[in-house]
């Protein structure tokens, strides 16, 4: 079979005075009807697949290996939220998750979607996200049925079994309910760039027809967003770019009122707000490239500081409990949680067990409690949920993802630096098998990303221990352009100085074979 080639059909675009050429714009077929484009694609999926051929019993082995990696039944660790407990659940031979909940002091759980049977006669789908009001009496949920991020929303009230199919159509995945339940406020996708632009109130029980525009994105740099504050008091319209933000807030007791801008965007300042006991909570970059934490009492209101930047400490995340301020922090390529009593002023670093790990923050919907939820993994530790009572200092297990056959004994993880050619050091995680490893003659697989200031964390993934167990040492470059060590290595790494993020790649893997982790060829 020969090669299946593109025919070139010239398209040119003018836009800010340039004009350019692309000689495969035909290919794009927003229908997926295009017989020409199908018939082309149907030609390379041929092709790959003869090309594949030879390698199709080791393609099994390891599709039966993952599998095999996998419980048969599982379920998520439960979490309080207003007066009931929620889980998600996996049936054994089910595909599908059941969502369920009870009541604190009941042991009778109530399904509130099951997956499996809304999946029923789809080739494709996702349960994407699940709303409940405030007075526990209705329910939301997004779903994708076709694959491309093309949500519809579903919602019936709890005493009624009878789902109301297709409430919104073509709309974000973010569904917040006012304080009383009337109101669904949702966010509506640009059909064709599937970039989320506004956001509609909708009436319980009534046609899309009367949903009223709330809020309209007209710059398409940014993505907006819903969420409601810890307090529960505000609804925050997020609308988010790369490096600007601005939030806009409605009074979810008051859901007809207009929105009020929060703070008016200013272009290269990014701030993210929270609301808890009369007070907003904004973490901010506007005084420093690291972020800082702020309160006010109000939007109008001048900003003070309650955690100043840190010269090499970037503040990523926090949560509000009435008695503790819980900081998720990044240090030397590592995240970290500082816990802060309010009213002592005592710090409480929470302690991990690897050298190179993932942490973040839970879900802590409950601000009353005195029990904090993390998540941590590292390369050799399954995804794990912790709690901790901040009181007593005693930490939990809640759940690790079952990893049928896994042997954390069996594997080694560290981390190094490496100096790259410009004297910047690079922090490199590294993973192998110990019965495998043979320095200088292992064949070496190396990751990185380098953009968005997104940080690729040494997790864990189950499907790379085929390959660990094959013998390969695998190694996360956490390269410029990331944001493990804060925004200063996310602006490193970008526009002009992107070519750091490649010579940080060449040189780190120059290294490693250097230092043996890997064979020359």
């Amino acid at each position: 079979m020969t090669i299946p080639q593109a025919p070139e059909r010239p398209v040119q675009f003018t836009a800010h005075g340039e004009t350019r050429t692309d000689n495969y714009y035909w290919l794009r077929d927003d229908t997926r009807s295009d017989p020409q484009v199908i018939q082309y694609l149907t030609d390379e999926n041929r092709y790959t697949q003869q090309k594949l051929q030879a390698a199709e019993p080791l393609r099994e082995a390891l599709y039966e290996e993952m599998v095999a990696r996998m419980p048969q039944a599982d379920e998520s660790a439960p979490y309080r939220y207003n007066g009931y407990i929620y889980r998600t659940r996996f049936e054994a031979g089910k595909e599908y998750p059941l969502y369920e909940r009870r009541k604190i002091n009941s042991g009778q759980w109530e399904v509130l979607a099951d997956g499996n049977e809304r999946a029923q006669g789809l080739a494709y789908y996702e349960l994407v996200s699940l709303a409940v009001s405030a007075d526990n009496r209705r329910i939301a949920i997004a779903e994708d049925k076709v694959g491309r991020r093309e949500y519809q929303v579903a919602y019936r009230d709890l005493t009624d079994d009878h789902w109301q199919e297709s409430v919104l159509t073509d709309v974000a995945d973010d569904l917040v309910w006012s304080a009383d339940g009337s109101v669904l406020f949702y966010v509506r996708q640009d059909p064709q760039t599937l970039l989320p632009f506004e956001v509609y109130r909708h009436h319980f029980g009534t046609g899309t027809a009367q949903d009223e525009l709330v809020y309209r994105e007209d710059d398409d740099r940014f993505y907006t967003g819903l969420s409601l504050s810890s307090s529960r008091e505000w609804i925050f319209i997020g609308c988010h770019s790369p490096v600007t933000s601005e939030v806009q807030l409605i009074n979810a007791n008051a859901p007809l009122q207009p929105p009020v801008c929060f703070s008016p965007r200013q272009d290269g300042r990014e701030y993210h707000v929270d609301h808890l006991d009369g007070q907003f909570y904004i973490r901010s970059d506007h005084e420093n490239e690291l972020f800082g934490l702020y309160q006010t009492e109000a939007p109008e209101n001048q900003w003070q500081t309650l955690i100043a930047p840190q010269p090499d400490t970037d503040l990523e995340d926090f949560t509000l409990f009435r008695n503790w301020l819980v900081l998720q922090e990044r240090h030397a390529a590592l995240p970290q949680i500082r816990i802060i009593h309010r009213q002592s002023g005592k710090e409480t670093q929470v302690a991990f067990d690897d050298g190179a790990y993932c942490a973040w923050l839970g879900l802590n919907p409950e601000p009353d409690s005195q029990l904090l939820r993390y998540g941590y993994t590292s390369m050799t530790t399954p995804a794990s949920v912790y709690e901790l009572d901040m009181v007593s200092g005693e930490r939990m297990l809640l759940k690790q993802a079952q990893v049928n056959g896994f042997q954390r004994d069996n594997y080694h993880s560290e981390r190094i630096w490496i100096t790259a050619r410009d004297g910047v050091q690079v922090p490199v995680s590294l993973v192998w098998h110990k019965d495998h490893y043979q320095p200088g003659f292992n064949p070496l697989l190396i990751e990185g990303y380098g953009a968005y200031g997104a940080s690729m964390d040494p997790d864990f993934d189950a499907n790379r221990l085929s390959l660990l167990d094959r013998g390969f040492v695998y190694a996360q470059a956490h390269i410029r352009g990331g944001g493990e060590l804060g925004k200063r290595w996310y602006n490193a790494g970008k526009m002009q100085h992107k070519i750091n993020s490649f010579n940080d790649f060449v040189d780190v893997t120059r290294e490693l074979i250097a230092r043996r982790y890997g064979a020359e060829n």
